[in-house]
């Protein structure tokens, strides 16, 4: 059973917990970023596509699902919704794995956790345990 840990960092925090978390869990870990990473200011402007569950432009994110059993999901909550990148990671999900998700939040964490739930379960994968982390100051 191989884990993959798969991550959003805009600002960090999310980065650093992710390589502790994937160290505790033996997990290969994988980092999604932007194509062209906004300013705070062009950040800012993303929020309504993660309210919409929308993904992001990034750059190629080369993992070999049919390697793994189980997944591992970290990102910052904005908007009170995963940003736009992590919705990129849960779109790449083939069905059959089960997945936990870490979410990191400045303020009051995930407002839609159910979709952000529905919408991994959509791709006919299992969501063994959703975690908020208060306090991802610059996730």
């Amino acid at each position: 059973m191989k884990t993959a840990l798969v991550y959003f960092s805009y600002g960090g925090a999310t980065r650093s917990l992710a390589k502790k978390i994937a160290e505790e869990k033996n997990a290969d870990i994988y980092e999604i970023v932007f194509a062209k990473r906004p300013s705070i200011f062009g950040a800012f402007f993303l929020c309504p596509d993660a309210v919409k569950q929308k993904p992001a432009k990034h750059a190629s994110l080369a993992i070999d699902w049919t390697q793994y059993t189980d997944a591992v999901i970290m990102g910052p909550i904005w908007a009170g919704f995963p940003a736009p990148p992590v919705n990129n990671i849960i779109l790449s999900l083939p069905a059959g794995l089960s997945v936990s998700v870490y979410m990191l939040s400045a303020g009051s964490g995930t407002k839609r956790k159910d979709k952000v739930i529905g919408l991994i379960e959509s791709r006919g994968c299992v969501v063994r345990e959703y975690i908020d982390i208060r306090g991802g100051k610059g996730a």
